[in-house]
């Protein structure tokens, strides 16, 4: 049995995602012997979206700590109560890559790492990002971020995947070398500059008519490589829709619409067809009878 939606005024979904980290290709050759992926979700970065459940920290099989906590959230399973904004991150197994056959040049790391998210808020608002954050790890133990990217997580249910192509920051001509002898790569400090910064978000400029409209994004000069292509497979079910507004200035709570065979399919219409179903079986029944 599903338990009611908490909220007063039916705004509020329910949004679950069942990932997986399918693979990564395309990445430097030099530095791509083998790859692991860590993905980032921050519910912040949506507006008004928080964990269903508040997340724990889960020992790896290797007895590290797979959860890694930012800022004001570090101490939060020690000092306080559950935390239901918790920034959480995860780190696929590191897998060695194998050449392409029809590119020789490409190589190609295998993760199928599944990876879940709960959360709740209002589908009229935009939901949080998923970042990943690729590194290489080669035979001398030398450790190199080779790309950041970033997914919106879907307000549509179904199945989506998604070839998020990445980037990383070039950094100067001695942390090139660096990198190259001794491991190591320039890093964002906020791996939210991936996507839409956090101080960006709230910024808003004010037109002549006194709408607020939304400033470009300017990242010049900042100076970046393009990287590799990770593929993400999102499984995303959404439980609850938002209330329509009747044109009297009421709200009138909508049932989602059903698909089947790729269109939509309003629920009256397949009561409707459910009714005719079960007349033309008691219709059959009596016919037999009479026989």
């Amino acid at each position: 049995d599903f338990e009611p939606m908490t909220s007063e005024d039916g705004s509020t979904s329910q949004v679950h995602v069942f990932g997986e980290i399918v693979s990564a290709h395309g990445f430097d050759s030099r530095y791509a012997s083998e790859m692991y992926v860590e993905y980032v979700f921050d519910p912040n970065n949506g507006t008004g979206w928080r964990h269903v459940s508040p997340p724990s920290p889960t020992e790896h099989p290797g007895g590290v700590d797979e959860t890694i906590l930012f800022g004001q959230n570090a101490n939060v399973f020690a000092t306080g109560p559950p935390d239901y904004n918790t920034v959480i991150s995860r780190v696929t197994q590191t897998t060695a890559t194998s050449r392409d056959p029809i590119n020789p040049l490409d190589k190609f790391a295998h993760f199928c790492f599944p990876f879940e998210i709960h959360i709740e808020g209002n589908l009229q608002h935009s939901l949080p990002h998923i970042y990943f954050i690729v590194n290489s790890f080669d035979s001398w133990e030398r450790h190199r971020v080779v790309g950041y990217g970033y997914v919106q997580v879907p307000s549509t249910p179904g199945v989506h995947t998604f070839e998020i192509r990445t980037w990383r920051p070039r950094g100067s001509i001695f942390s090139q070398m660096r990198s190259y002898f001794i491991g190591g790569s320039p890093e964002l400090q906020d791996f939210a500059y991936a996507s839409v910064p956090k101080e960006f978000s709230t910024m808003a400029d004010t037109s002549s008519d006194g709408q607020a409209t939304t400033k470009p994004i300017i990242k010049y000069p900042f100076d970046s490589v393009s990287s590799g292509t990770v593929q993400v497979r999102l499984n995303v079910m959404v439980r609850g829709q938002p209330q329509q507004v009747s044109r009297g200035g009421g709200s009138a709570p909508s049932a989602p619409d059903l698909k089947y065979g790729g269109r939509r399919v309003s629920n009256a219409a397949v009561l409707s067809a459910l009714m005719r179903a079960k007349q033309r079986l008691e219709t059959a029944k009596q016919m037999k009878k009479e026989t």
